[in-house]
């Protein structure tokens, strides 16, 4: 679940039954009688040591449903940005996308994009924590790459913000708060490669 491809791909879930067994009774053959201290053992012993897949199913189907409206969500305001972007060129703004604070772009784009926008900021989070564990050699189910997502969310937090404070109302005057679109634009390579895929 936690594996991510920065290329289109399709997965599925295979299970293979490691000792089938056949359900067919021969009508034939004598049926033993019950036995409470075996069925006891069995639920005790054997039962628990064959693994279910259900609930492995019902995550996998949860995980589709919550990507499949996301991917729907993302789909339309990608092409909502696009055309901001096109608008803002086209009109010569000296102001560049990268500079204006959330609270604009949600003014000119509508509610959908701050969805939109904090979602793309936590993927690019978590796609910088994921860069950094495998440079450093920790796989993403360790407790050491959950430290590396918390690293990486709290420089993100100190360095930029949904809407920057101004200069002179800044803590630190030395140090320039960013805003989380120059974030994006920074560290998003997937938007830039879906953008090759749909164009």
């Amino acid at each position: 679940m936690r594996r991510q491809s920065h290329h289109p791909a399709r997965r599925k879930l295979i299970y293979i039954e490691p000792s089938p067994e056949r359900l067919a009774l021969d009508p034939a053959s004598p049926r033993p009688k019950p036995d409470a201290i075996a069925h006891s053992l069995a639920a005790l012993v054997e039962l628990p040591r064959y693994e279910t897949i259900r609930e492995d199913i019902d995550l996998v189907l949860d995980r589709n449903h919550l990507l499949e409206r996301i991917d729907e969500l993302t789909r339309r305001v990608d092409h909502d940005v696009d055309a901001f972007q096109e608008k803002v060129i086209q009109s010569g703004a000296a102001e560049k996308f990268e500079s204006i604070p959330l609270k604009e772009h949600i003014k000119k784009l509508g509610i959908a994009y701050g969805t939109y926008h904090r979602l793309k900021v936590a993927e690019v989070t978590s796609d910088l924590a994921a860069l950094v564990s495998e440079v450093l050699d920790y796989p993403p189910e360790s407790d050491e790459h959950l430290a590396i997502r918390l690293l990486v969310e709290a420089w993100r937090k100190s360095s930029y913000a949904e809407d920057p404070p101004d200069q002179d109302q800044q803590i630190d005057p030395d140090k320039k708060i960013m805003t989380e679109s120059k974030f994006l634009m920074d560290f998003d390579p997937s938007y830039r490669i879906r953008r090759l895929f749909l164009h």
